[in-house]
């Protein structure tokens, strides 16, 4: 089994979580193989020296190219995975966003990918259930369509496509219809937001049940202000007492990572309201400065 990250853009933030989510595999080192990591900044993973990392560089050419016609950002994710299954086929893939930490043991999600099973992180649902807009948008515009021999019907459903794993003896296969698919989708004149992951979620759903994940691997995309917070604290420390790779990861292990605030969504009502009144304090920040220029 090969550890698949993409991380790529100047946003020093994603780059730092992904550093961590790789610091929560280094303990378990046995079960996988490699870790990947696709970046076009491999300067931010020098320090994680292991001789079980690859870094595989990209440009801005490889990005704009993988993004196809449609200009479609997450369609990268396909193509990292098929730049992966091409190189590295003798094994099994887990993506993981650079969102993710591991707090159990990988052995289980090896054994299922072993045995031929697909696993994303957690079943969302079915899109004539849903009660996300977009999701409902995606139904209703989608419904009764037939893409890749995949009728889209009351059996259709979204699964989180922040752990992908797709077991090595029909991988190639199924990143080609997962590709095609979400392609077809682009083409529709519909929104681009989800279509990668339904498309995966529909190709690796189709032939066996998908396995979640998401009792192995946690995924806090919908508590980034936390965790952030968290993983900054973290580095900084790290940086201040000038703890080696070593020490790093034996603190990562020593760390209740369950009791994290990942179980913990934060609402989108409350980041925009966070944004607001952050926005507003800077604001306020200015003119108080510039009305005590005036006064002196």
């Amino acid at each position: 089994m090969n550890i698949v990250y993409l991380v790529f853009g100047k946003e020093l933030l994603n780059h730092k979580q992904a550093v961590f989510s790789i610091l929560t595999l280094f303990p378990q080192e046995d079960i996988f193989e490699k870790i990947i990591v696709i970046t076009d900044f491999p300067e931010y993973y020098k320090h994680l020296i292991n001789p079980k990392l690859v870094i595989e560089k990209i440009d801005s050419d490889i990005l704009k190219d993988w993004k196809g016609i449609n200009n479609y950002i997450f369609r990268t994710k396909i193509k990292a995975l098929e730049l992966v299954a091409n190189k590295w086929s003798a094994n099994s893939l887990l993506y993981l966003d650079s969102d993710t930490f591991v707090f159990n043991k990988l052995n289980v999600i090896k054994h299922q990918l072993d045995q031929g099973g697909n696993i994303m992180h957690v079943n969302e649902g079915a899109l004539c259930n849903t009660k996300s807009k977009t999701k409902r948008s995606i139904w209703n515009q989608l419904r009764g369509n037939n893409y890749q021999g995949i009728l889209i019907d009351e059996r259709a459903t979204m699964w989180n496509a922040g752990v992908i794993g797709i077991s090595k003896f029909a991988m190639k296969k199924e990143l080609q219809q997962v590709l095609n698919l979400c392609d077809n989708l682009c083409d529709e004149p519909i929104k681009l937001r989800l279509l990668e992951q339904l498309s995966f979620s529909l190709v690796l759903n189709k032939d066996f049940k998908l396995i979640p994940a998401n009792n192995i691997i946690g995924h806090y995309w919908g508590n980034k202000l936390e965790w952030n917070s968290l993983i900054n604290d973290f580095f900084i420390k790290s940086y201040l007492t000038k703890e080696t790779l070593v020490e790093e990861v034996d603190r990562v292990k020593k760390m209740n990572l369950k009791e994290t605030p990942v179980f913990v969504k934060t609402s989108s009502t409350s980041v925009r309201l966070k944004n607001i009144i952050d926005k507003l304090f800077v604001k306020t920040k200015k003119q108080f400065i510039l009305n005590s220029d005036d006064e002196l």
